[in-house]
């Protein structure tokens, strides 16, 4: 049976969603694999280095987050392309891809030459006092006059950390 996801799923639901959604994760970036690695075999096969760059560029713009970072590193790795963040595309450097390079690209994933960051819980008290420090830090070397930064200032963020 299709797992219907809603915003109101009911226990066993949620139970038979978890790891599908594992799989089709999964799988997913298994995919995302077989097209970064089939643009360099293109290109392998074509000398076409300005088409491989906008197809892996359309690819990293149409995938979000940390799949996206993951994919400019490894296309950078793999395929020497260079990225633009301001453009948002890639610029090769080579005309060429080697079949070294397309195999040494398939046996590692972007994943794998990237993983994901552990998830972090936000540390508020420990940004004020990081905030506290730098303050005190600018203070102890001069403001200048467009400063914002008053003792006062100060002082209610350290009697806020007290609370």
């Amino acid at each position: 049976m299709a797992i219907k996801y809603s915003f109101s799923m009911k226990n066993d639901a949620i139970e038979a969603a978890i790891p599908a959604l594992g799989k089709r994760v999964s799988s997913t970036k298994r995919d995302i694999h077989f097209v970064a690695c089939s643009i360099l075999f293109q290109w392998g096969q074509s000398n076409d280095a300005k088409t491989a760059a906008r197809r892996a560029s359309e690819m990293v713009t149409d995938i979000d987050g940390h799949y996206a970072q993951g994919l400019v590193n490894w296309f950078t790795v793999y395929a020497g392309f260079e990225w633009n963040s301001g453009a948002k595309e890639f610029r090769y450097t080579d005309t060429k891809i080697s079949a070294e390079k397309w195999q040494a690209a398939r046996e590692e994933t972007f994943e794998q030459l990237t993983p994901p960051k552990e998830p972090k819980a936000f540390d508020l008290p420990g940004k004020i006092q990081a905030l506290i420090a730098q303050a005190e830090k600018r203070r102890e070397k001069g403001l200048k006059e467009d400063d914002l930064c008053s003792s006062e200032m100060l002082d209610a963020l350290k009697v806020a950390l007290t609370k």
